[in-house]
């Protein structure tokens, strides 16, 4: 199970102040709230060979899909919409970090290629 914090910051007249070392927060609301991306979005097989599916439960709008090395390094992009594969034949074996941005929210997971 992967959970992801996601935070809504509903009032940001004073966001941080650097105090030396020290940051503060003045007249900020944070809202925190986790999320469980098996109940958000499945992202399947995996491990995984040629194509990733990607599922959005209940979401028909479309969602901007990022595949990232562990490194970091953007590796793929692309605008998905529900129950769409994501070709990933040209990425070597290996480790890689998927992130789904539906406007609001940012839900990220893991997956191996063979």
């Amino acid at each position: 199970m992967t959970n992801i914090l996601s935070t809504d910051n509903t009032n940001a007249q004073d966001l941080i102040y650097p105090k030396g070392n020290v940051f503060t927060l003045q007249d900020t609301t944070i809202v925190a709230k986790t999320i469980t991306l098996e109940n958000i979005a499945k992202v399947y097989p995996n491990p995984v060979t040629n194509y990733v599916n990607v599922v959005i439960p209940g979401q028909a709008q479309k969602i901007d899909a990022k595949i990232y090395s562990v490194e970091g390094k953007l590796l793929n992009q692309k605008t998905i919409e529900n129950n769409e594969r994501v070709n990933i034949e040209n990425l070597k074996e290996g480790m890689f970090i998927m992130k789904l941005y539906d406007g609001k929210n940012t839900y990220t997971n893991k997956f191996v290629k063979q």
